[in-house]
């Protein structure tokens, strides 16, 4: 794996597909819905989003900070799985919207902002109708009821257990999120000590390039499969082409 992440060629192959990728983004754009299927509304989204991840990675790349972004894109991925697993989630996500909705709009009247009553009422009404699914089985009177966020508790670390995907989450979520976090072990790798003076090394990170790449190649490579599998767009054979060429890619990689 090592081998894989130094490869200045694997590189500039994995930038190759992940062009092929963005092309696909304009087939992506021409999907429709009717409006009551949450799963359809969540997985474009989500799709359209990770699409703006990887050109980004492209943009940014070689800096060290596109690990920041293949974080975000593998818990996106997480994510949307888990959502096409048990769909009923994706009503959770779509509305907990008028959760925040509502949490503005006492934001708003603490400010001393006017609040209409048409507002008040629609959102009342639709709180009535989805505010259980997000509601703490305790809270204090008078207290905000709901939950933070849509998964209501629920840790990505357990949906990546629960989905199978523990070596991910693990390995290469964790590495990254402790660049996020500022970790010592992540900064800590890019010192170099001259003399009395600390500098910081982009080179030293170097290694980890390659690695941003191609977990961004796959996550939204994921993306696509699903949304493609969702709204029978027939990618399949084209999709399992690319495939190919990327494992085959690593192979190649791997023995030289």
């Amino acid at each position: 794996m090592k081998r894989i992440m130094c490869d200045e060629v694997m590189a500039a192959r994995l930038f190759e597909y992940c062009e092929e990728l963005l092309e696909l983004e304009k087939i992506m754009n021409q999907c429709s819905f009717e409006e009551n299927d949450d799963l359809a509304f969540m997985t474009l989204c989500f799709l359209s989003k990770q699409f703006e991840h990887l050109s980004a990675i492209q943009r940014l790349f070689p800096h060290t900070d596109i690990q920041l972004i293949a974080r975000t894109m593998v818990e996106g991925l997480i994510q949307l799985i888990w959502c096409h697993t048990y769909p009923e989630n994706a009503r959770k996500w779509r509305s907990f919207a008028w959760i925040s909705d509502w949490r503005l709009m006492n934001y708003k009247e603490s400010c001393g902002d006017p609040v209409s009553d048409d507002e008040r009422i629609e959102l009342e009404n639709v709180l009535e109708e989805v505010g259980h699914l997000f509601r703490k089985n305790r809270f204090k009177e008078g207290t905000d009821p709901y939950h933070n966020n849509w998964r209501c508790g629920v840790s990505l670390k357990s949906v990546a257990n629960e989905l199978g995907g523990t070596e991910l989450y693990s390995i290469l979520y964790s590495d990254y999120s402790d660049w996020q976090h500022w970790g010592v072990a992540s900064i800590g790798a890019q010192i170099e000590r001259r003399s009395s003076a600390v500098h910081y090394s982009q080179s030293v990170a170097k290694g980890q390039l390659c690695s941003s790449l191609s977990v961004a190649f796959l996550c939204t490579f994921q993306m696509i499969e699903i949304a493609s599998d969702y709204f029978e767009l027939g990618l399949a054979s084209e999709l399992d082409a690319l495939k190919k060429e990327y494992v085959n890619a690593n192979k190649e990689s791997m023995r030289a």
